[in-house]
C-alpha cells in the first residue's frame, strides 16, 4: 500500500501543474525556469555583479540556450507538517519547449512535454495521464519562460536573498512576482564561479516550500534519438483528459 508521505510526494511533482491538485505543484515547474536561465554567459569576475546585471545575464542566456540536461533532487517542506517529502531524477530541456522530469526514487515517474501535449506516466500504477495545455493556464507561463518570451526584470522583483546556508560561493536572489499568483517568493542560490544554480526554494500561498538541489548540468549538449518519446507497457491504463484545441488540426485518425 503507497504510504501517505509517498502519495503526497506524487502530487508534489511537476506533472501535478496541470492535473493534479495542491499548491506546490506550481513551484516544481517554476523551478525547471530558473535552472534553465541561471547559466553563464562569461567567466567569472572579481566584482561582484549588480542585480540588475544578474537578470539581464539571465535574459540573455535564455535566447541562446538549446537543450540542458541534469540531476536534480527536491524536498517538499509542508507548512502543516514537520516531515519533508524527498525525491531524485532527471530533466532534459529543448528549445523551444520540450520538457521531461524523470523521477527514480522514492516513486518511479516521467513526466513528459512536447507538442501541446502534457503526459504523465506512474511506473507502478502503469496508468498514463494525458492532457493539453491552454493558454489561460500558468504551466503556459512557464513555457514562456522558457522561450524567453516572458522578461524576468519586468515579471518579479528582484532583490538580494538571505546568505546561502549550503555554499559561501553562492549568491542568493530574491525574486517576487509582481502580479499575485500561487507563490509568494522564489529564492535562487547561484555559485558565483559557475553561474549555475545551487539551490533554489519555492513558497507558496499557504506557506509551503519546494526545495531543490541541481547537479552535473549538461548544457547544450546532444540530446539522444527519442529523448522526448514516451514508451509504455501495452496493458498501460491510458486516460485522456485531452481539451479541444480550436488551433489544432486533428489527424484523420483522431486524438493521436
Amino acid at each position: 500500500m503507497r504510504s501517505a508521505a509517498l502519495g503526497e510526494a506524487r502530487f508534489a511533482g511537476p506533472g501535478a501543474l496541470w492535473y493534479r491538485g495542491g499548491m506546490d505543484r506550481r513551484a516544481v515547474c517554476l523551478a525547471l525556469v530558473f535552472v534553465l536561465v541561471l547559466i553563464p554567459t562569461a567567466p567569472a569576475q572579481s566584482q561582484t555583479p549588480s542585480l540588475e546585471e544578474v537578470a539581464a545575464r539571465l535574459e540573455q542566456r535564455l535566447q541562446t540556450l538549446r537543450s540542458l540536461q541534469a540531476d536534480f533532487e527536491q524536498f517538499y517542506h509542508p507548512a502543516s507538517q514537520s516531515a519533508s517529502l524527498h525525491e531524485k531524477g532527471r530533466f532534459t530541456f529543448q528549445r523551444p519547449n520540450r520538457l521531461r522530469w524523470e523521477y527514480v526514487e522514492p516513486e518511479a515517474k516521467i513526466f513528459v512535454y512536447r507538442e501541446g501535449i502534457f503526459e504523465q506516466y506512474y511506473v507502478e500504477d502503469n496508468q498514463l495521464i494525458r492532457s493539453r495545455l491552454t493558454g489561460g493556464e500558468s504551466g503556459t507561463e512557464i513555457l514562456a519562460l522558457l522561450a524567453g518570451e516572458k522578461k524576468i526584470r519586468t515579471s518579479y522583483a528582484i532583490e538580494a536573498g538571505p546568505p546561502s546556508s549550503s555554499s559561501k560561493n553562492a549568491m542568493c536572489l530574491k525574486l517576487t512576482p509582481l502580479q499575485e499568483g500561487e507563490y509568494t517568493s522564489i529564492l535562487v542560490e547561484v555559485d558565483e564561479h559557475t553561474s549555475l544554480p545551487a539551490r533554489l526554494v519555492f513558497t507558496d500561498l499557504a506557506g509551503n516550500s519546494t526545495e531543490f538541489l541541481f547537479k552535473k548540468p549538461k548544457i547544450n549538449g546532444r540530446l539522444p534519438s527519442g529523448a522526448f518519446d514516451l514508451k509504455v507497457p501495452p496493458d498501460c491504463e491510458i486516460v485522456d483528459e485531452l481539451s479541444p484545441d480550436p488551433d489544432w488540426d486533428w489527424p484523420a485518425g483522431g486524438i493521436p
